[in-house]
């Protein structure tokens, strides 16, 4: 629970703040979009760090709140270091096929609501006319 206080709900509200605050730079938008880039890289395997090092060390959540905070926090510049130094790299490798692999997933999510819409439409009137006795 607290680590996802800290490793999501502050860096959501600072970059809420980055958005809306009239002095904010490029900089300010680059440092908090390279935290979300990292972080949602560690949400992503997180569920296999968890398990290999929970059993390790009694300590993983803690180490892993301190962790995020090391993301972000502008002394530490952490989010930065491991986008740049490995993250970076990754995705420039498999950028291609990335974008080819979300393209299908947006062609299925489009023709699953082409497809649903007349039924989803349908159902609703349904239901609703059953709701009002029509």
């Amino acid at each position: 629970m607290i680590s996802s206080v800290i490793g999501f709900l502050y860096p959501a509200y600072m970059s809420f703040k980055a958005l809306e605050s009239k002095s904010s730079t490029d900089k300010d938008f680059r440092e908090w979009l390279t935290y979300w880039v990292v972080y949602s890289f560690l949400v992503a395997v997180d569920p296999i760090l968890s398990i290999a090092f929970f059993w390790l060390n009694p300590f993983y959540y803690l180490i892993k709140v301190a962790f995020y905070v090391a993301l972000f926090h502008p002394k530490t510049r952490g989010a930065s270091f491991i986008y740049e130094r490995y993250l970076r790299d990754l995705l420039k490798r498999y950028e291609n096929q990335i974008d080819e692999g979300l393209r299908k997933i947006n062609e299925g999510i489009d023709t699953t609501v082409t497809q649903a819409k007349p039924h989803l439409a349908n159902a609703a009137a349904n239901a609703t006319a059953s709701q009002f006795g029509k």
